[in-house]
């Protein structure tokens, strides 16, 4: 059995002779709306920024080779670099109204639903300091107050069980 071990150079030069440069200047994805992802309720704490106009041009590379049958993203990323760095400036633009437009779209959805992100970060401020664990009224520590020293970065307990007011233990932050 012989292995092949062709390089991403090999496989990249390969994969340019079979795209279809038409369908890449000018893009045949053209839709800002597909670009736009999806909120959910991860992306609500962190939005994901809108791609760049060499992402979509890499995105339309990507789908010409997946319809040449070629779906290897190394080589494609290799094969989006040469076209962009060959492209004129005037396919380039192109590109740079369209991530121009999915920036728009973008962001508008975002502040759209900036309430929503408002109401999710507060249920989860409300989850984060809620006390899962009931104290008992009975309960009660031998240390009764903390004050903190800020130059020092020291935390002196007062001890109550001993009657008297000074400060027996001290912690360090550090």
């Amino acid at each position: 059995m012989t292995t092949h071990n062709f390089s991403t150079e090999d496989l990249a030069k390969s994969l340019l002779d079979k795209l279809d440069r038409t369908n890449i200047f000018p893009p045949l994805l053209n839709n800002p709306e597909t670009f736009i992802s999806t909120l959910s309720n991860l992306s609500l704490l962190r939005p994901r920024r809108p791609p760049n106009a060499f992402l979509l041009c890499r995105k339309n590379v990507q789908e010409e080779a997946k319809r040449k049958g070629n779906c290897n993203m190394r080589v494609i990323s290799k094969v989006t670099g040469v076209l962009w760095k060959d492209a004129s400036p005037d396919e380039k633009k192109v590109y740079e109204k369209l991530a121009n437009r999915v920036h728009e779209i973008h962001y508008k959805n975002i502040s759209k639903n900036n309430k929503s992100r408002t109401s999710y970060l507060s249920h989860i401020k409300e989850v984060a300091t809620s006390n899962p664990y009931p104290v008992p009224g009975s309960f009660s520590t031998s240390c009764s107050s903390f004050p903190f020293d800020r130059d020092n970065g020291l935390l002196f307990m007062r001890n109550n069980n001993s009657g008297d007011n000074k400060y027996n233990n001290c912690c360090s932050k550090y």
